[in-house]
C-alpha cells in the first residue's frame, strides 16, 4: 500500500518537468500502467511530445507512441517527421490503412527524406504489395545511397516477387560492405540462390549463416536448416540432407521436411525409410501433388514400376487444370511406362520432354536406353545420339559418345561414318583414350578380312595395352589378332604371357595360353569380349558385313551408368 500511495505524485512531479524523461521505461513495461493516468495536460511543447513519443517508439510501445505524436501533429500539422513515426507506430500495431495515410502526408510534406520512404515501404511489404514496397525502397535508396536497411528490405521483396536476379544485386552488394558476415545478408541470399535453383551457393551462404552464431530467432535457425536440407536433398548429398530435416523435424515435424527426407532415402537406396516418409508427408498433406510424384520416381528406382505409374497418375489427378509440368515430369513419366513395356506411351512422353526443353540431355539418354535394343529404331537412336554430342556438358563423355555413335553407324551400315566417328573418340579422349583405342580395334576386327584393317587392329590394340594396361580384354583381341589373323603363333603367345603376368592366372588365361603358344589356332571357340562374341566359325571365316544383332550387354551397362550420371 506505501508504494502505491507515492506512485501517483511521482509521476506528476515527472510530468511538471522535474525530470528529462516524462514516461520512464520502467512504467511503460508495466502491463498495469496506462498512459492516461498521467495529466498529459502538462506538456505544451511539441518538441517534448515528439522526444517522448520517440523514445516510446524505441521502446517499442507503440500505443503510447501514437499518442505522444498524435499530440505534437496538434501542435503542429505540418511537421512530416510526427506523422512518419506514428505512420511507423502505427504499422507495427497492424493498424496499416492509417500507418500508409500517416507516411503519405509525411512524404507529401517532405519527399527527400529516405527514412519515410523506407518506412514506408516496410508498411508495403507487411501487406504484401511487394511492387510498391519496391518503388519506395528505390527512392530511399536514391535519396541516400548507404541505407542498407533500404537494400536489404528491396532484396527481401524482389525476392518475394520472383526477381531473383533482382534482389540478389542488392544483396551481392550488401555482402562486400559487410566485412563482419552480417549473418541476415545471408540467410537472405541464399534463399534467392534457393530460388534461382544454385542449390551449391546456397548451401555455401546458408553454412554462413548458420556458422555465424549471432542468430537468437530460433525459427530462423530452422528455416536456415530445412532449406539447407533441402538443397543437400537435390544435389544427391543425401546424408547431410537427412542430418538437417531430421533436426527441422524435432522440432517441429513437416510434411515438406519429410517429402525431401523421402528423396534423400530414395538415393542411398534405403527403399523402406523412403516410403515410410513420403507416406508420412502424405498423410499430413495428401493434396501435395509433388509428393507423389517424388514418390513415384522413388518406386520406379526401387523396380516396382506398376506402383510408381499410379502415384503419378495420382498426382495429375490432384494437380489444376493449369498445372505446368517440368521437362523432367515427362522423361521421368517415360522412364516409368518404358519400364512397364508402353514403348510408345514412353515415346511420347520423351517427345514432349525434349520438346519442353530441346536440350535435355537426359531425356536423349532416356530414349537411346528404352530403343536401344530394337533394330526398327537404329536410326532414331542415332540421330539421339548425335544430339548428346552437340550439347551435352561433359566433355569428358564425348569419347563414349562418339563410341557409341560410331557403333550405331555400323549396324545401320554407314561403315565409313563409323571410321570417322571412332577417330573423332580418340581425338576428344582424355583419360579414356586407351579404352576408346580398343573399341577401335573393336570396330576393325570385323572387318579383318580386309588386309588394310589387319595392321590396323593390332596397332589398336597396342595403343589400348599401352594406355590402359588393366585391360585384359584388349590383351584377348590382340592374341587373337596375331595367332588367327595375322598367322604369328609366336606373336599371340608372347603377348598372352605378358597378361598372364599383369592379371590373376585365370583359367581363361590358362586356356588361351595353351591354344596360342602350342600353334593351336581355330580352337578358342568362343571368346567374349566388350561389343564382340567371336566363336570358332567367325574367325575361320570372312565377315561378310555390318553387324546383325543389336548392342550387347556391356553397351546397355553403359547406356544406363550414363543415366544414372544425369539424372
Amino acid at each position: 500500500m506505501f508504494k502505491k500511495t507515492l506512485r501517483i505524485p511521482f509521476l506528476i512531479i515527472l510530468i511538471i518537468g522535474l525530470s528529462p524523461n516524462i514516461v520512464s521505461a520502467k512504467h511503460l513495461t508495466n502491463p498495469t500502467f496506462n498512459l492516461s493516468k498521467i495529466i498529459i495536460d502538462k506538456i505544451s511543447d511539441e518538441v517534448q511530445f515528439y522526444n517522448e513519443g520517440k523514445r516510446t517508439y524505441e521502446l517499442q510501445v507503440y500505443d503510447s507512441a501514437i499518442i505522444f505524436f498524435t499530440k505534437a501533429i496538434a501542435l503542429n500539422p505540418k511537421k512530416a517527421i510526427y506523422y512518419g513515426y506514428r505512420g511507423a507506430s502505427e504499422g507495427m500495431l497492424k493498424k496499416y490503412v492509417e500507418a500508409l495515410s500517416d507516411l503519405d502526408k509525411a512524404i507529401e510534406l517532405d519527399n527527400h527524406n529516405s527514412w519515410l520512404y523506407y518506412e514506408r515501404g516496410q508498411v508495403q511489404k507487411r501487406v504484401e504489395n511487394f511492387k510498391a514496397a519496391i518503388a519506395d525502397y528505390t527512392k530511399s535508396i536514391i535519396i541516400d545511397s548507404v541505407n542498407y536497411d533500404a537494400i536489404y528490405a528491396r532484396g527481401f521483396s524482389n525476392r518475394k516477387l520472383g526477381n531473383y536476379n533482382d534482389g540478389l544485386k542488392d544483396l551481392d552488394y550488401l555482402i562486400t560492405k559487410s566485412p563482419n558476415k552480417y549473418w541476415q545478408y545471408y540467410f537472405e541470399r541464399g534463399q534467392i540462390y534457393f530460388g534461382l535453383t544454385e542449390y551449391a551457393k546456397a548451401i555455401s551462404d546458408f553454412n554462413v549463416c548458420l556458422n555465424s552464431g549471432q542468430i537468437k530467432q530460433k525459427e530462423i535457425i530452422y528455416a536456415a536448416l530445412f532449406k539447407r536440407g533441402v538443397s543437400y536433398a537435390i544435389t544427391f548429398k543425401s546424408d547431410s540432407a537427412i542430418a538437417d530435416l531430421q533436426m527441422v523435424n524435432k522440432r517441429e515435424p513437416l510434411e515438406s521436411s519429410y517429402k525431401y527426407l523421402g528423396l534423400a532415402y530414395q538415393q542411398k537406396g534405403d527403399s523402406v525409410r523412403s516410403r515410410e516418409c513420403f507416406i508420412k508427408s502424405i498423410v499430413m498433406n495428401p493434396k501435395t501433388v509433388d509428393t507423389y510424384f517424388y514418390y513415384g520416381r522413388g518406386e520406379y528406382y526401387f523396380g516396382n514400376c506398376k506402383k510408381a505409374l499410379e502415384l503419378y497418375t495420382k498426382g495429375e489427378k490432384l494437380a489444376s487444370e493449369n498445372q505446368v509440368y517440368s521437362t523432367d515430369h515427362f522423361r521421368y513419366r517415360g522412364l516409368i511406362k518404358g519400364c512397364l513395356n508402353d514403348t510408345a506411351g514412353a515415346l511420347e512422353d520423351f517427345k514432349i520432354s525434349i520438346k519442353l526443353d530441346s536440350n535435355n540431355y537426359s531425356a536423349y539418354v532416356s530414349r537411346i536406353a528404352l530403343l536401344h535394343s530394337d533394330v526398327q529404331y537404329l536410326k532414331q537412336t542415332r540421330e539421339d545420339i548425335e544430339q548428346l554430342i552437340k550439347i551435352f556438358p561433359d566433355k569428358k563423355q564425348l569419347t563414349f559418345l562418339y563410341t557409341m555413335d560410331a557403333i550405331y553407324s555400323v549396324y545401320i551400315g554407314d561403315t565409313i561414318q563409323a571410321e570417322k566417328l571412332y577417330k573423332k573418340a580418340i581425338e576428344n579422349a582424355h583419360e579414356k583414350k586407351g579404352y576408346t583405342y580398343y573399341n577401335l580395334a573393336a570396330y576393325y576386327f570385323y572387318f579383318r578380312n580386309r588386309v588394310e584393317y589387319r595392321n590396323a587392329i593390332i596397332e589398336s590394340l597396342q595403343k589400348s595395352i599401352a594406355i590402359q594396361k588393366d585391360k585384359f580384354d584388349a590383351y584377348k583381341l590382340l592374341v587373337i589378332a596375331y595367332t588367327v589373323i595375322d598367322n604369328d603363333a609366336d606373336k599371340g603367345c608372347e603377348t598372352i604371357k605378358k597378361a598372364e603376368k599383369q592379371f590373376e592366372n585365370t583359367p581363361e588365361i590358362k586356356k588361351m595360353k595353351s591354344i596360342a603358344c602350342n600353334g593351336k589356332a581355330g580352337k578358342f571357340k568362343e571368346i567374349k569380349c566388350d561389343y564382340i562374341t567371336i566363336s570358332d566359325d567367325e574367325l575361320l571365316k570372312p565377315f561378310s558385313g555390318a553387324f546383325s544383332q543389336p548392342p550387347n550387354a556391356q553397351l546397355t551397362e553403359r547406356i544406363v551408368s550414363l543415366m544414372q550420371n544425369v539424372h
